[in-house]
């Protein structure tokens, strides 16, 4: 959308605070928050669990998963499993110690 268009909008959503903080940068409107519904009536508490830390993400610099990834990669005791793909799944990679499994997409 570009600035001319926007203007004619009523009015702007978002699904984050994020997204909302770039369309205030990149538009000056503001935008309201409206998450994805999640159905989690069907859901129940496991407690037989393994014992790691998940993340899944579309692998983009601004997600910092990097960041996720360096910090585990200093804790050797603890594990991570990194769910999801992008631009930035080299870079990631490079940085992942042992403990760090990654799955991809």
């Amino acid at each position: 959308m570009g600035v001319r268009s926007n203007n004619v909008v009523d009015h702007l959503i978002s699904n984050s605070h994020f997204v909302a903080r770039r369309i205030r940068k990149f538009y000056g409107r503001a935008a309201t928050v409206i998450y994805p519904p999640v159905d989690v009536s069907d859901l129940s508490v496991r407690h037989d669990k393994d014992d790691f830390y998940l993340t899944a993400s579309r692998m983009v610099s601004y997600k910092r998963i990097d960041l996720i990834v360096k910090a585990f990669s200093t804790m050797p005791e603890k594990r991570l499993v990194v769910i999801g793909d992008g631009p930035e799944m080299r870079k990631i990679k490079a940085v992942a110690g042992p403990n760090v499994e990654i799955l991809g997409y």
